[in-house]
């Protein structure tokens, strides 16, 4: 980690909210989930990185680490109602596929 990164809360020259843009604009799920957690080893307070990296989660079927994310999410914004709802949506679907 360079002086930059140390000072201004960056990594490889980036500040989390640029990761989380990268993350936002990319279209490859695998390079979202690899931005989003490098916004979020800047800031694991970024409620909005973790909800999108549980989003991506889910839409990988990846319904128990993605509610891991959503459940982050919540510890840092309890009352985060776009989480609940996504949170519970993993939870359905992966209810649903441990049924079958």
């Amino acid at each position: 980690m360079g002086l930059f990164d140390k000072l201004f809360g960056a990594k490889d020259g980036k500040t989390a909210k640029e990761w989380f843009e990268l993350g936002f604009s990319a279209k490859d799920p695998e390079k979202q989930l690899e931005y989003y957690t490098k916004a979020l080893e800047i800031n694991p307070k970024f409620v909005e990185a973790w909800l999108n990296k549980g989003d991506t989660l889910r839409d990988l079927r990846k319904y128990e680490e993605a509610m891991v994310c959503f459940d982050k999410a919540l510890e840092v914004n309890p009352s985060q109602e776009q989480t609940k709802r996504n949170r519970e949506i993993a939870r359905e679907k992966m209810k649903h596929i441990k049924a079958k």
